[in-house]
């Protein structure tokens, strides 16, 4: 494998420490179950307000700026990740998940205490960016503790965590707002969040094996450069922009702006990775080979059309089905549940499979889920429609997990953070463009759809356009998991392990 792309400014460096390395058997359940927790409590924060908005936006029902506690949270967990890898690889997972863990705390301390609306989405943006670090530093750390298939064993836990604030966290936040008010589901963050940080100093002690996994003479982080991280970061921010600019009602100057800084933003980042490549806030060895730019692609594609079909089916099932929002949730639960079980299984077999046939089982879930929710008539019933969200959610499951686990164990010694968090951002970058851009393509084409409805509908009355631009958008999501197939067979069957 090639050298480890995000070297130190200084020439002197030392070998790579290994967390597995160097912390006791003992300490690992600890240290896990402290991973754990972090995990669970961004999660939660990713999950809880969704229940909490309507009693959030009653301070200043006439404010415009609400939809921002949601999406200012994600768009600076999506900006952070890949500086989260870069950190770890730098400094190590422990100090870097402190560091995580103090913001995490900051931001749930700032929300408590906001008085205003201004202050809320700001405080949220602060969560959101511990929420984000903690995200990508629970896969690295997890990755440092364990290597080969005892990792993809890991990653069954990581995927309960996220398939249980799914469910916890909405009844979670109802219940503590009943209890004393919406601020408390907040407030609590920040004496868990010292719970968290006392346990991982007892169970990952400073010295080797919280230490960086590289230094140089000065020991910081030299690898993250921040002309290019910072190129990056409104790369991000402008497309996210662009992306979420139809539910926030962005005007032409909000275009202009969005669209001149990712152009902007792009071409900076393209002339500083050009002269020193490197300052690249991603991988170049995995965006250049195959073996990696593949599993990448095949991340983000898998994400895009999971969380495309979650988020838009509950809307399609309540106008056309006559499903109210407890039903529909179930079916929505079932794609977490396909999605925990398909990491589980994929992680159990990952040895005697390979890292490809994951990949390309995964597609095949995906498309059939997919193609059988496009032909469903509204009079399924609810076991068809949990069926199919199951069997999307196992695609997912297969995918993400052999992805990531693949770039992990192909990473060259002290680049396991920055690998990781290339995967996570492209996942998260999937959900974006699949949540979006479905949104636009339904009500794209439920009109054409309409008008061609006796060639590509079921017998019977005609839809709404609506409904009939959902079935279209959802025959292209299972068009594009037969192409995840196709490109799953790029995926290298066995990760070919760096030397250290």
């Amino acid at each position: 494998m090639a050298e480890p792309l995000l070297p130190l400014a200084t020439p002197a460096r030392a070998a790579p420490v290994r967390v597995e390395a160097a912390t006791a058997p003992a300490r690992r359940p600890l240290v896990v179950g402290v991973v754990l927790l972090c995990l669970f409590l961004a999660a939660m924060d990713a999950t809880v307000v969704g229940t909490l908005l309507p009693y959030m936006t009653a301070q200043d029902p006439g404010s415009s700026l609400y939809p921002w506690l949601m999406s200012g949270f994600i768009v600076a967990g999506i900006v952070v990740t890949p500086v989260s890898g870069q950190l770890a690889d730098a400094w190590g997972g422990r100090r870097a998940l402190q560091v995580a863990l103090v913001l995490f705390m900051l931001g749930s301390a700032a929300v408590w205490a906001a008085p205003t609306v201004p202050g809320l989405v700001a405080a949220r943006v602060l969560q959101g960016l511990g929420a984000g670090m903690v995200t990508v530093l629970a896969y690295v750390l997890i990755g440092q503790l364990y290597t080969g298939n005892q990792r993809g064993r890991m990653q069954a836990l990581l995927s309960l965590v996220w398939g249980l604030a799914a469910v916890v966290g909405p009844l979670a936040g109802a219940a503590l707002h009943e209890l004393a008010g919406w601020r408390l589901a907040f407030g609590l963050n920040v004496p868990l969040g010292f719970l968290a940080l006392g346990l991982l100093a007892v169970g990952l002690p400073a010295g080797p094996a919280g230490g960086p996994s590289r230094t140089g003479a000065a020991g910081g982080a030299a690898g993250l450069d921040l002309p290019s991280q910072a190129a990056f970061a409104l790369v991000l921010v402008s497309l996210l922009a662009l992306l979420m600019a139809p539910a926030h009602g962005l005007g032409a100057g909000g275009l202009a702006a969005a669209l001149a800084g990712l152009i902007g933003g792009g071409t900076g980042l393209w002339a500083r990775v050009r002269q020193r490549p490197q300052a690249s806030p991603l991988p170049l060895s995995l965006l250049r080979q195959r073996a990696g730019w593949a599993p990448l692609a095949c991340t983000v594609g898998a994400a895009a059309i999971l969380y495309a079909v979650v988020t838009l089916l509950p809307l399609y099932l309540h106008q056309s089905a006559g499903l109210n929002a407890v039903r529909g949730g179930l079916v929505v639960m079932a794609a977490a549940l396909g999605w925990v079980v398909g990491s589980a299984v994929c992680g159990q077999r990952l040895g005697r499979w390979g890292h490809r046939t994951p990949v390309v089982m995964g597609a095949a879930a995906l498309a059939l889920g997919t193609a059988a929710l496009a032909v469903a008539p509204p009079s399924w019933p609810l076991w068809g429609w949990a069926a199919a969200q199951l069997s999307v959610g196992l695609g997912m499951g297969f995918v993400a997990t052999s992805t990531l686990l693949l770039a992990q164990n192909q990473a060259p010694a002290g680049a396991l953070g920055s690998h990781t968090a290339a995967m996570q951002l492209g996942r998260q970058l999937g959900a974006a463009v699949g949540i979006h851009l479905l949104a636009a393509l339904q009500m794209g084409l439920g009109p054409v759809a309409l008008v061609l409805w006796p060639a590509v509908g079921m017998a019977g009355a005609a839809p709404t356009a609506e409904a009939a631009g959902f079935r279209v958008s959802l025959a292209v999501l299972a068009g594009l998991a037969l192409l995840l197939g196709a490109l799953g067979r790029h995926v290298p069957p066995q990760a070919h392990h760096p030397q250290a």
